[in-house]
């Protein structure tokens, strides 16, 4: 089969609403020097004129309409997947921007270390163009910086699969972004949880570094774009990352990674009672505080908040 008809690199960007922000996107991608590449893009319902946006770049993108929003990205993503020729799946959001290099730099990581099944990168946030440059994401997370890595070459790196799924509990250092997997890596652990509305990415990041080592790129590959658009709502977000925490306190064995996941349940439901008790939800309040307190007994600010919701403070 010829290299056209299979491309190597399938580019899959789940999109809603953010026609925008499509143009530079797909052109940031278009103008890889890695030219073996697809890109799908799967609109997860836009009201907007998504449609037309990607219908100006012709035979260069695939477009998949979906008529229904899922809610999240994890199905337009699944979808994406599923359509994929290429041999390696660069995952990446509609309103970021990929830095020359990319997905040369990680294809060619893949097709090195067969073994290594998923491969990041380091990455900037920003917010408009024009504004000075920002640290990159990773240079102050402290628990990725300590956490011991294998170099393989000039800045790749091997992450051993218990140090990088440990690391990954109190410090999420991968960037949807930033990875390219090879596309077999979904039959091995599964595709993107859709029950899931926020932090889809999270448990399969854990999923994958629970049976594999991953690899890294100390480079800065591509810049995320932060609006109020792709911050989800604290509510909805706290209740997503509780879910997937709480279904790795079900399946880790490691002592470590049980202590961090019981600090972070207890952070969590400390959160949502606190947004309980502001809505006014006294009792729920309570429930989500005790919860906290059975994560973290040692947290004695807890009964301070019980006492406030009882004394309706």
């Amino acid at each position: 089969m010829s290299t056209e008809r299979s491309p190597k690199i399938s580019v899959v960007i789940p999109t809603f609403n953010a026609a925008q922000y499509l143009p530079a996107a797909i052109e940031s991608v278009l103008s890889q020097d890695h030219k073996n590449v697809e890109i799908i893009i799967v609109d997860d319902g836009s009201s907007d004129d998504t449609a037309a946006v990607v219908g100006r770049y012709g035979k260069f993108v695939e477009y998949i309409r979906l008529e229904n929003n899922g809610g999240g990205p994890a199905r337009p993503r699944n979808i994406g997947i599923r359509a994929a020729s290429g041999d390696y799946i660069a995952l990446f959001d509609s309103d970021d921007l990929m830095l020359p290099g990319k997905l040369k730099e990680e294809g060619e990581f893949l097709s090195e270390f067969k073994d290594i099944p998923l491969v990041f990168t380091n990455f900037r946030n920003f917010t408009r163009d024009d504004e000075p440059a920002l640290p990159d994401f990773l240079s102050d997370h402290t628990d990725f910086q300590a956490m011991p890595k294998i170099p393989l070459k000039k800045n790749w790196y091997r992450l051993t699969s218990s140090l990088a799924y440990e690391t990954l509990i109190p410090d999420t250092f991968i960037g949807t972004s930033s990875v390219m997997i090879r596309k077999r890596l979904v039959d091995e652990v599964g595709y993107f949880d859709e029950s899931i509305g926020n932090s889809d990415d999270v448990e399969f990041f854990f999923r994958a570094s629970r049976r594999f080592d991953i690899g890294y790129i100390n480079q800065v590959f591509h810049r995320r774009r932060l609006h109020a658009k792709n911050i989800s709502s604290r509510p909805k977000a706290l209740e997503a990352r509780l879910s997937v925490y709480t279904r790795q306190i079900q399946v880790t064995k490691s002592a470590k990674a049980r202590r961090d996941l019981g600090v972070l349940l207890s952070k969590l439901f400390f959160s949502l009672g606190h947004l309980d008790r502001r809505r006014g939800d006294r009792m729920k309040a309570i429930r989500r505080y005790v919860q906290s307190w059975s994560q973290d007994k040692s947290n004695l600010r807890i009964w301070v908040s019980v006492l406030r919701v009882l004394w309706g403070k």
